[in-house]
């Protein structure tokens, strides 16, 4: 959905919710969803399919890897072309990068299959086991004090954003809305959990929605992470940066 905010420059002065940095409260069961192959695009190249650490109790952990310098990132740019070939506006044209990591499966979804939405980047075991994914969908917001953005997208995170995550699903928890600093990015962020009750296979997602400003402009990203912490251990802040997804949100930059 392509959502727009206005902009009525009234400060609403609601403290936002602060995250303890230590582990949070989680809930069983966990998520263990199946990646439906038919029902996705295999654009991204480079995947590798080697049965590594790909059973349902395995930890996938992505910092090793980064150290080691063993990730190659393939780019991925959201512009006039990706405009043209998706037939979907792209007013504030961006590029992240995407990791290809051994053993795990990648996968895409474009505005074909999912609506106003630009692309969600699925990873996945070799058995199609979900892991985690991430999706960017476009707002406008009109320019201003950054406070009084930062509290219009907190509002509408947890008003609209997590009430579609939500939306149909079983037990929900919002762990926090913040703001924070995300490399050159003033941020809003949404952590939350859910039961996933529309198939029987899910239990336990944790939802992270990270809301992405420019300074200069009224259009900015936010980006919906589905993680499945049966698989990825995320318990803190700490774990949650080294996830794949964080590490392709570092990634992004406006053209």
């Amino acid at each position: 959905m392509n959502w727009c905010l206005p902009g009525d420059g009234v400060d609403r002065g609601a403290a936002l919710a602060r995250l303890d940095p230590g582990r949070w409260t989680r809930r069983s069961p966990m998520l263990k969803p199946v990646i439906v192959a038919a029902a996705m695009t295999l654009c991204l190249g480079g995947f590798n399919t080697v049965s590594a650490e790909n059973s349902a109790s395995a930890k996938f952990s992505f910092k090793p890897l980064s150290v080691q310098g063993l990730v190659i990132r393939d780019q991925v740019v959201v512009g006039p072309e990706f405009q043209a070939k998706h037939s979907i506006e792209v007013p504030a044209p961006f590029e992240f990068r995407v990791p290809r990591i051994e053993g795990v499966l990648r996968a895409a979804l474009f505005p074909e299959q999912l609506g106003k939405a630009y692309i969600k980047i699925l990873y996945g075991t070799p058995e199609e086991q979900f892991i985690e994914s991430i999706q960017f969908n476009p707002f406008k917001l009109d320019p201003g004090p950054l406070p009084q953005r930062q509290q219009k997208l907190a509002e509408f995170m947890e008003n609209v954003v997590w009430a579609q995550i939500t939306n149909g699903q079983g037990d929900r928890k919002l762990d926090a809305v913040r703001t924070r600093r995300l490399g050159r990015f003033d941020a809003v962020e949404l952590i939350g959990r859910y039961v996933d009750v529309k198939d029987s296979s899910n239990g336990t997602v944790l939802a992270r929605v990270v809301a992405l400003m420019q300074d200069d402009s009224p259009h900015g990203l936010i980006a919906t992470i589905n993680i499945a912490t049966s698989m990825v251990e995320v318990g803190n802040d700490a774990a949650l940066e080294d996830t794949v997804s964080a590490d392709i949100l570092e990634s992004v930059a406006f053209q």
